[in-house]
């Protein structure tokens, strides 16, 4: 727009030099070699400004011939977003009124316009786990892994796998990647102390629980269940002695809570503390007996406390129901 404002001021100006010209005409003599030539000013002018204008509008033309597929690639560019954000849209809403089979062909159409994207893997990989393709998903969440932004909720996804597949020292590798990504993320940090005691790796589950961003009650709890947990299997393997160290902490910070009182109450008997025991049993009798301990994740039931449920291998999902 601006060369063409300039173009046409250059043009006005040159029209105003002819009009002047034309009104005083003059005269030009030139010798070329042997040959005289003359001609009036007017004429020389006019070849001059023609010739200008010949080379402005070359120039312009030149510049046209350039801008015009960069210009063409833009429009081009611009419209093949606006219909990858649409497919991607309409992939995003069949996806969640359950709808896979459009879900994943809209996702295929968004890959075609935009190429393989962070979020069209993502999508993709939902697909196939409500399509319950699990080599597919884990296959996906592991290309999940090379992008920053989906490092982690990949890291985290394929770690749960792994749990569920027994694979612990795989997901305690995966959980740690994850914390290593958030590490102020409580969650994160419970994830890979889960594992620790699942491994029974007590001194770090430990120092990860301490290490968590959660209240100081809840910490202490958590704390409490992990010794309660590491206790119950001293205990199963005569260990009473070394048991018996972990019962303060234990009680202190889980004084009503059944198991723990249970607990307590064994180990001071197996240590030959009967008043202790005695005392702690008389507070157990105040609890019924025919509770029954049921999974808050997926409803699995169980006569005992496990700090995981046997089940879904969920930490510290069991509560008493009666």
């Amino acid at each position: 727009m601006i060369n063409l404002l300039l173009f046409l001021f250059f043009v006005a100006c040159a029209s105003l030099a002819i009009a002047m010209v034309v009104d005083n005409p003059g005269r030009v003599t030139m010798l070329w070699f042997d040959y005289q030539i003359e001609t009036s000013v007017a004429f020389i002018i006019l070849v001059i400004l023609l010739a200008a204008i010949f080379i402005v509008l070359f120039t312009l033309i030149i510049r046209l011939i350039i801008a015009s597929p960069s210009q063409f690639w833009q429009r081009r560019n611009v419209k093949q977003l606006n219909n990858g954000i649409t497919e991607l849209t309409y992939s995003i809403a069949a996806l969640a009124s359950s709808n896979i089979t459009a879900a994943e062909t809209h996702v295929h159409k968004v890959e075609k316009l935009l190429g393989k994207t962070p979020l069209t893997i993502l999508l993709s990989a939902q697909i196939a786990k409500n399509k319950g393709n699990d080599a597919a998903t884990h296959a996906l969440l592991e290309q999940l892994l090379g992008y920053k932004e989906t490092e982690y909720l990949a890291a985290r996804s394929l770690s749960e796998s792994a749990s569920q597949n027994a694979n612990l020292p795989k997901a305690l590798q995966l959980a740690k990647k994850a914390l290593e990504l958030t590490p102020k993320d409580s969650s994160a940090t419970i994830a890979v102390a889960s594992l620790q005691i699942r491994l029974k790796l007590w001194d770090e589950a430990i120092s990860n629980i301490q290490r968590t961003k959660l209240p100081r009650k809840e910490k202490s709890r958590l704390l409490a269940l992990t010794h309660l947990a590491r206790g119950e299997l001293l205990m199963a393997g005569g260990y009473y002695e070394e048991a018996l160290s972990l019962v303060k902490t234990i009680i202190s910070n889980l004084p009503d809570f059944p198991p723990a009182i249970a607990f307590c109450a064994n180990i001071y008997d197996k240590n030959q503390m009967s008043k202790k025991a005695a005392k702690l049993r008389i507070k157990l009798s105040q609890y019924m007996a025919d509770g029954t301990w049921s999974c808050k994740t997926c409803a699995h039931n169980n006569k005992i406390w496990t700090i995981h449920c046997d089940s879904c291998g969920g930490f510290d999902t069991m509560e008493l129901k009666y």
